[in-house]
């Protein structure tokens, strides 16, 4: 799905909300969804932040360089 497809679904699935929903109760709705988003954006935020990182060896002139040869069968 492309943005624009996205973007789409989305007010299709508002307009639908709106048209099955009290428009007295469509703050409160809209309230909700907010409450997921954000919640959602914390847990991906908190996951991301603490996702070990790929610690890089550091290489110096010292290090030594170890190579694998193939085994060739003839």
């Amino acid at each position: 799905m492309n943005s624009c497809e996205l973007v789409s679904l989305i007010t299709a699935v508002s307009c639908g909300i709106a048209k099955c929903v009290p428009e007295d109760e469509i703050p409160q709705v809209a309230a909700i969804f907010g409450q997921i988003s954000a919640t959602l954006a914390t847990i991906t935020v908190h996951e991301a932040a603490n996702k070990p990182k790929e610690i890089i060896p550091e290489v110096t002139p010292d290090t030594e360089i170890l190579t694998v040869q193939p085994n060739i069968l003839f």
